[in-house]
């Protein structure tokens, strides 16, 4: 095993990935945005919305800012459970 397969690291945590896309959703959904206007606004690809939203997805980080920013909140905010209720 080479020392790079060594330090992989480990996938985003399915937990946090399905509360990262469930905010997503509600955020883009709440904002009126259809699926093609937020890929657009995020320069993403309609199928790398639908693993997130579904919490499937595995996002790269600069994914994951980019659909922050598309959306006007912070990424840690995204990856909150329920963050809107603390506000």
């Amino acid at each position: 095993m080479s020392s790079r397969e060594q330090h992989k690291p480990d996938p985003f945590p399915r937990e946090e990935s399905i509360v990262f896309g469930s905010n997503v959703e509600r955020l883009r959904t709440d904002e009126g945005l259809s699926v093609t206007r937020f890929c657009q606004m995020a320069d993403i690809s309609r199928p790398t919305l639908y693993a997130i939203e579904s919490g499937e997805g595995d996002p790269h980080l600069s994914v994951m800012v980019k659909v922050a920013r598309a959306l006007g909140v912070n990424l840690g905010e995204l990856l909150i459970s329920r963050w809107w209720e603390y506000e």
